[in-house]
């Protein structure tokens, strides 16, 4: 089969789509991709000489020139004649989808996290809800990568014989997080941190969304009685400064670390005793599953997605993070119980690339 992969930007694809498009080529799929070329080609798709166009797609929806983009789109697809045209992230999934709605070819639509929910502002509901469920009219399959989506999602109509589909994530090799011979508390103490301090790591982008602030009053709170509690925050992001700022002013600065973009996750995950995220908002975050694959616990916001893996108590807690006490008595649980290794490792099988790719081959197969 011929097959197009459209996103908005080519970082989605270097981040999570090579080894779909790489599988899909060893079957003997011939697969194009289509996207705002805003990063280098990811050097495994170059060996394989996948043939990229690049579309003025953008972050802003409000800069994009549709009537051009749209016209690309259908010139793309008049001179190849695809089977499949598989669409990710929503502004460019939308437009392909308008594009192409008169078309016969088989349309694919993977969300990773529509930007309605429970609890949205009304605006994102009137507007990402009302344009998901026109565009769903010409979609043949809709892939969705947790519960609460999928649920919402099976609502929709979508073209004659359309599916609704639920898949975990992008998938994740746990191979890819093992460390031989790694010593934590040398690694630890190059950190500045000790062998007997409580360690949380947040892996992400330091923004709004990500919700650094409550961590900050959480752990404020909590330095009296926990001395020793560190949190490590890996990423980079507008509100960077302002958080450090912050931490300066409540004297945190040897409870809380700004670690700015590292190349070290494995080295952080296997060094630190449990992995937070507080987001207001997620799909299926990545930063979980990488702490299920080194067997670390997690305390997470009770939000879509994030509670798709706190499936027990043995995995983690789950907690309304928009109240900075909730972290705090969260925290307190995580740090006072004992957690098997293993038993959290044993949560990741479902989330395996080769399950999920397994999914993917067949989802095209339809």
């Amino acid at each position: 089969m011929k097959i197009l992969y459209i996103t908005a930007l080519n970082e989605t694809i270097n981040a999570f789509l090579v080894p779909h498009i790489s599988r899909l080529i060893n079957l003997g799929h011939e697969v194009h991709c289509a996207c705002n070329i805003n990063r280098n080609i990811n050097s495994e798709l170059k060996k394989y000489n996948v043939i990229y166009y690049n579309i003025m797609f953008g972050r802003n929806p409000l800069k994009i020139n549709y009537i051009n983009v749209i016209k690309e789109i259908k010139e793309i697809y008049r001179k190849n004649e695809y089977d499949i045209v598989h669409v990710h992230t929503p502004i460019a999934a939308f437009i392909t989808r308008l594009a192409l709605k008169k078309h016969k070819t088989k349309i694919i639509y993977t969300a990773h996290g529509f930007h309605f929910y429970k609890g949205a502002p009304i605006l994102n509901w009137l507007i990402y809800y009302s344009l998901e469920r026109l565009a769903s009219k010409w979609t043949d399959v809709l892939i969705t990568i947790n519960n609460e989506d999928y649920e919402i999602a099976k609502k929709f109509n979508l073209r004659k014989n359309g599916k609704v589909k639920l898949i975990h994530g992008v998938g994740i090799n746990p191979e890819d997080y093992t460390l031989e011979s790694f010593d934590s508390d040398s690694y630890r103490e190059k950190l500045g941190i000790n062998k007997n301090d409580f360690v949380m790591l947040i892996l992400a982008d330091i923004n709004k969304n990500k919700n650094h602030l409550n961590v900050i009053k959480a752990i404020d709170s909590m330095k009296e009685k926990y001395p020793n509690i560190k949190v490590l925050c890996a990423g980079e992001g507008p509100l960077k400064n302002i958080l450090i700022k912050k931490v300066e002013f409540l004297k945190l600065e040897n409870n809380i670390k700004f670690l700015g973009f590292r190349y070290d996750v494995k080295e952080l995950l296997h060094s630190c005793d449990c992995v937070g995220l507080f987001s207001k908002r997620e799909g299926l975050p990545k930063s979980l599953m990488e702490a299920l694959c080194v067997g670390k616990p997690i305390i997470t916001s009770n939000i879509r997605g994030c509670r798709d893996f706190v499936i027990h108590s043995g995995i983690g807690e789950l907690v309304d993070s928009k109240k900075p006490l909730n972290i705090v008595n969260g925290l307190e649980i995580i740090i006072n119980k004992k957690y098997i290794c293993e038993e959290i490792k044993e949560s990741i099988e479902i989330y395996k690339f080769d399950n999920v790719l397994k999914d993917i081959i067949n989802i095209h197969n339809i």
